[in-house]
């Protein structure tokens, strides 16, 4: 009885040897795996390869603004004047893009005719211009900036009122000439921005058998975005 207890004890002994027992394994970290090449876009490799060069642009930034003001055409007249202008920069370029155009109209010389008597006629101006802006303290609330370019001018006289239709005019004539303004931004909340401008430029026509000075100040005050 004895020996046959003592045999199954060792028996039992011999499978209990025979099983494996889990030993407290510490988990391994998860390790977050780089995805393969294959699954990332050949832009992004190239766009990470320049980052590692050091070799990224910036965006571009600027502003896009609509104007109103007065605008004085020759020594003695003066209309009224619109502009809308975009000026584009980006970080490491001296100076900015500056695109502008301009509409502008004022009174003009007045016509005697033997039958009709004397009439009063308009000079409206059309001009689009290219130069370039400085601005100043970017990301500041208050951007001072210089510009320089020069414009194409389209000037023409009629008798209409003014912004009244006109199938044709009596006189018109095209010239180019430099212009120069300074002014100031003011940024407000989110992307909005005031501005105020002063701009000089110069440009002669010819209407009517007359030369029209272009020259002149004109004087703005402008609202629009920031990018």
């Amino acid at each position: 009885m004895s020996t046959t207890w003592l045999g199954t004890g060792r028996a039992l002994a011999l499978a209990l040897a025979l099983v494996p027992v889990p030993a407290a394994v510490a988990a391994d970290p998860v390790v977050d795996e780089e995805p393969s090449d294959e699954f990332v876009p050949e832009s992004e490799r190239a766009r990470q390869r320049e980052m590692a060069q050091g070799s990224v642009r910036e965006p571009m930034w600027g502003h896009l603004t609509v104007g109103l003001g007065v605008r004085q055409i020759g020594e003695d007249e003066a209309g009224f004047a619109m502009s809308l202008e975009a000026d584009l920069q980006r970080k490491g370029w001296p100076v900015g893009l500056l695109f502008n155009m301009n509409v502008a109209i004022a009174d003009g010389p007045t016509l005697t005719d033997p039958w009709f008597g004397t009439e009063t006629t308009n000079i409206e101006m059309l001009d689009f211009g290219l130069g370039a802006r400085k601005v100043f303290a970017r990301g500041k609330p208050v951007q001072p900036f210089l510009s320089v370019g020069g414009s194409v001018y389209f000037a023409s006289v009629d008798t209409c009122e003014y912004w009244a239709y006109c199938s044709e005019s009596l006189d018109d004539d095209v010239t180019f000439g430099p212009f120069a303004d300074g002014g100031v931004f003011f940024v407000t909340r989110g992307v909005g921005v005031l501005g105020f401008r002063v701009r000089y430029s110069v440009g002669d026509v010819t209407l009517l058998g007359r030369e029209v000075a272009l020259d002149g100040v004109d004087v703005q005050v402008s609202w629009g975005m920031r990018f």
